[in-house]
Formats: C-alpha cells, sequence, structure tokens
C-alpha cells in the first residue's frame, strides 16, 4: 500500500504542476495522471476506514475449561486484527472452530507465515528454558511450531506484548487495545491451562497438527 500512495502522491504533484500551465490542461498527459489518481484513489480509500477505528477495543474474555476432556489434534490459529506493529489471533481447539483457547499476539514483521505446521514440545535446554523452568513449577521445555521454512525455535511463550516477542507466539484469555497498542492479559494463567492441556494431548500423540491462517 505504501507505494500505491508514493505513486498517487506524484501524480498529485504532477497534476498540480500542469494545472499551472492552461494549455496544457486538457493534453492527454493530464487526462492520464487524472485518470491515474481516480482509480488510486478508489484503491486507497479502504485505508480511510482506519481512521474510524475506535480508540479503544476490548475483545470478550476467554473461560478455559478445566473439564475439558477433548483430546486436540488439530489446533486452528486465526488472526484476525491488527494494529501498530501487532497482530491478535484466536487459538481454537481444532480446525472446526468448535472450542476457543486463547488469544495470541504476535510481532507482525516476525511472525510465521500462514500455513500448516506441526505443534511439540522442543527438548533443547537454552537460558531461557531454564529460566521457566524455575519460574513456573508445570514446566519442562517450551511448546514449538515445528517445520517453519526460515524459522528455528518458534515458541508460546508468556507476555503481554509483541514489540520484543520475535516470532513467538503469546497466549492469554483477554486483549486490550488502546490507540492502536496491542496488550494480552492474564497471560500467566493462560499459558499454564495451555501448557497443561498440550502435555496431556501429547501423551497419546507424538506432535499436533497446527494451521494457522490470516482474517484482517
Amino acid at each position: 500500500e505504501y507505494t500505491k500512495v508514493q505513486i498517487l502522491l506524484d501524480s498529485l504533484e504532477r497534476v498540480i504542476v500542469l494545472k499551472n500551465d492552461s494549455s496544457l490542461i486538457n493534453s492527454k498527459e493530464y487526462r492520464v495522471l487524472e485518470e491515474r489518481k481516480k482509480r488510486l484513489t478508489e484503491i486507497l480509500n479502504p485505508i480511510e476506514l482506519f481512521k474510524k477505528i475506535p480508540s479503544e477495543l476490548n475483545f470478550p474474555k476467554i473461560d478455559f475449561d478445566d473439564n475439558d476432556s477433548e483430546l486436540w489434534t488439530d489446533l486452528y490459529m486465526e488472526r484476525f486484527h491488527f494494529s501498530n506493529g501487532s497482530i491478535i489471533g484466536r487459538l481454537y481447539s481444532d480446525s472446526n472452530r468448535r472450542k476457543l483457547i486463547s488469544y495470541t499476539l504476535e510481532n507482525y514483521e516476525k511472525r510465521i507465515p500462514m500455513g500448516e505446521y506441526t505443534l511439540q514440545f522442543s527438548k533443547q535446554k537454552t537460558s531461557l528454558t531454564e529460566i521457566y523452568q524455575r519460574r513456573y513449577p508445570y514446566f519442562d521445555y517450551f511448546p514449538m511450531v515445528s517445520s517453519v521454512p526460515n524459522y528455528s525455535s518458534v515458541y508460546f511463550l508468556v507476555g503481554s506484548s509483541a514489540d520484543n516477542s520475535g516470532a513467538a507466539i503469546l497466549l492469554g484469555n483477554e486483549i486490550h487495545t488502546k490507540d492502536g497498542h496491542n496488550r494480552i492479559q492474564n497471560s500467566n494463567v493462560t499459558y499454564k491451562n495451555f501448557y497443561l492441556k498440550l502435555s496431556e494431548n501429547l501423551k497419546n500423540n507424538n506432535s499436533i497438527s497446527i494451521t494457522i491462517v490470516e482474517t484482517f
């Protein structure tokens, strides 16, 4: 979209120059530029919608079901809202989107591409792994999206802001957006619920598939 804006601005600047010479008003170049300006304006008009987005957005809280005995086999993650460098998603227990597990928050520029991947526990012990093991008694290794081309160690993490999260996926049961800044809430408890449920499911399966789509 930036390139289109730049073309539009260049065209408008040229049109203004032409308008200063009345003899060129009916020239072919002037007509072509006016038509280009009209087409590009039509393309870029949806950008005006961003000006109408409320300065503050709140999404419904997700209540985790402790009594859920359903096995996860094909998680489904739908990225649906982008603003100010981060992107919000919904994580479902299956591709039919029957049960909403968590909200997700990612860095827009560093997010992994859409696609179908494998979700499993990383067995790599890093300094971050040791920090989590000390901080969370239930924690052994990171849940990880694997087989992502040109990416490694795409972890699910605890966090509230995607500013310094790299390609990681943050989890939480509430999202608050103010002035375009997205923050995820209650990440600690949501992560624990997700982790324990995932561990239970992986006892019966070596891995679980996860499909990532974008609808914004």
